[in-house]
């Protein structure tokens, strides 16, 4: 008996319809978990599972139909709560259609589409096709045949003159293909024209007239919509009945998740975890991140340090980093419970600020912050050029334990923690004990493990809760020497971020960062070069030999030349 198509459904008309074109049953269950109105069992949803870019399912690999009949039927349709569409392939000319028909028929399908289709080729090929009555006429004979058997149908067009064909066939919905989704590791290489968003509005424009003129949906996929914030701004340009999504769906956000998801398992280091006390509500500065040798040792002198009563001078590269890590060392100090005092110490005159921390006794007394900060700790954010001799007053003072308001003789006992924090052209105070937090030039194997707190941080500010780098981006930023420290390095991934249509930065929105290289010429001598190889990918040897651009047999006679077997290897 023929199925009546659920686009007949009241609840089907005037709503933005979401199809899911996937290949297993976990990303159906997902695509229904998250809202989408129809799934379509398609050969390149199976083959993007497996590791193939969906190009590939125009190619004669295995017979089209019962690879889908397969998975469809044992993964979708038995735990699938909405339609599910069959995507039939009619390039085969020993099958009969209209056998295919009763087939996804009896199975238990709501819908048919034409899929791989002969719209997707052009030239001879496309013209070979059509000739031997294998082309996109057979595809329209199928649907015809399906709605006939009262199945949904839905046409797969890539031209208005197919998207007019389709119409005149009578489908349900013409799904107006913009060609290979352009996202993601696996997306075909783009040609000379890459169509945009406007261009794809024009086109939309008129394949929407020619669909609906006889009633049919106008839907859209592929091409350059590779993020809802895309498709809402074609939604802006032209008006669509509703969205396909294959790669979009089930490709690019499982190789985002996988690849986000074991970088952050890799950048996670037993050694990276603070021990004491305090050890496990403290989260680190993006200037503590990593887990280089320096790096920790920085983090272990901190902790250490601040669990005692003695006063500190903390030297941190860059202009931005230097009070998140004072505020750390103070949060993790007896003195924890109260708020500190902090002075920013710009390159103003030395006496502004010395009136201010001493107090005064002129026409009548105002008191400093040595006095007000009795009991607490008070940090002093030095910029560069900041007079050191006011420092070296404050730290002797405190030493000392007691002050005199400038214009008095009077004294008044300092019972304060000092913190100073400089960038790395101050000298040492004398009197505080010293912690010199590394260089990120001098840690290269620490550069992942930032970039991903200052993802996270970004994610928070810019309130992009995906924002994330493709693959191209990160080896850019991850091979960059950063002479300007963690300050250059945030900057250039916030301006990228800010620049960026979508959550997805690229090498496009990075622009021209002068890109650190890994060439032999830039070191010294080959060992130098090998190791510093080894440090920027974890000691990876297979990763290792494929940046240096050298075999891995290569690599390992040069390891054990150069004695650089370590036990941290991998």
């Amino acid at each position: 008996m023929p199925k009546v198509s659920f686009l007949k459904s009241r609840r089907w008309k005037h709503r933005f319809l979401i199809g899911a074109a996937i290949g297993t049953g976990m990303a159906a269950n997902f695509a229904i978990r998250g809202g989408a109105d129809f799934l379509v069992a398609l050969s390149a949803g199976r083959l993007r599972s497996m590791g193939e870019p969906s190009v590939a399912s125009t190619l004669a690999l295995t017979e089209t139909n019962a690879f889908v009949m397969n998975f469809a039927a044992r993964e979708i349709l038995p735990r699938s709560t909405v339609p599910v569409i069959f995507g039939a392939c009619v390039f085969d000319p020993r099958q009969d259609i209209s056998r295919i028909v009763d087939e996804v028929c009896a199975a238990g399908f709501d819908g048919i589409t034409n899929f791989p289709t002969a719209s997707l080729f052009g030239g001879p090929l496309r013209c070979a096709l059509e000739k031997e009555g294998l082309g996109y006429a057979r595809e329209m004979k199928m649907l015809r045949l399906a709605k006939e058997a009262g199945l949904a149908t839905i046409a797969y067009t890539h031209s208005v003159p197919e998207v007019e064909a389709a119409a005149k066939t009578g489908v349900d919905i013409v799904v107006c293909g913009l060609g290979w989704n352009y996202g993601g590791a696996l997306a075909p290489l783009a040609d000379s024209h890459v169509l945009g968003i406007e261009e794809a509005a024009i086109y939309i424009e008129r394949a929407a007239r020619a669909a609906r003129s006889t009633g049919a949906l106008c839907l859209v996929e592929g091409g350059p919509i590779i993020s809802p914030q895309h498709l809402k701004n074609l939604c802006r340009l032209v008006n669509v009945d509703g969205y396909v999504g294959g790669s979009t769906i089930d490709r690019v956000p499982l190789e985002t998740a996988i690849e986000e998801i074991t970088a952050s398992f890799k950048n996670i280091r037993s050694t990276d975890a603070p021990t004491g006390a305090d050890a496990d509500n403290t989260t680190f500065p993006v200037q503590l991140a990593g887990g280089s040798e320096g790096i920790r040792e920085a983090r272990q002198s901190i902790l250490r340090l601040a669990a005692g009563e003695g006063s500190v001078h903390i030297c941190v590269p860059g202009l931005a980093g230097t009070g998140p890590v004072a505020e750390i060392f103070h949060r993790l100090s007896p003195q924890r419970t109260r708020e500190p005092i902090i002075l920013n110490l710009g390159l103003q005159d030395a006496e502004a600020p010395r009136r201010e921390l001493f107090g005064t006794f002129d026409t009548r007394r105002k008191i400093g912050l040595l006095e007000i900060a009795s009991g607490r700790t008070l940090i002093i954010d030095c910029a560069p050029g900041t007079a050191p001799d006011l420092v070296r007053e404050v730290a002797e003072t405190v030493r000392r334990g007691y002050a005199r308001p400038i214009g008095s003789e009077r004294t008044y006992p300092v019972n304060v923690r000092l913190i100073v924090a400089s960038a790395k052209d101050v000298s040492p105070v004398p009197g505080l004990t010293f912690i010199s937090i590394p260089k990120l030039a001098d840690r290269s194997e620490d550069v992942g493990s930032v970039l991903g707190h200052v993802l996270r941080k970004l994610q928070s500010l810019l309130r992009k809760p995906m924002l994330r780098l493709d693959a191209a981006a990160w080896r850019m930023l991850v091979n960059h020497d950063w002479p300007g420290d963690i300050d250059e390095l945030w900057r250039v991934v916030e301006n990228a971020a800010l620049a960026a249509q979508g959550d997805v930065v690229t090498p496009v929105e990075l622009g021209n960062i002068s890109g650190y290289s890994s060439g032999r010429r830039l070191f010294a001598s080959e060992k130098e070069w090998i190791l510093d190889g080894l440090r920027r990918n974890s000691f990876h040897k297979g990763r290792t030999a494929e940046w240096l651009g050298i075999s891995r047999k290569t690599l390992y006679n040069k390891v054990r030349r150069y004695a650089l077997d370590l036990d941290s290897s991998a």
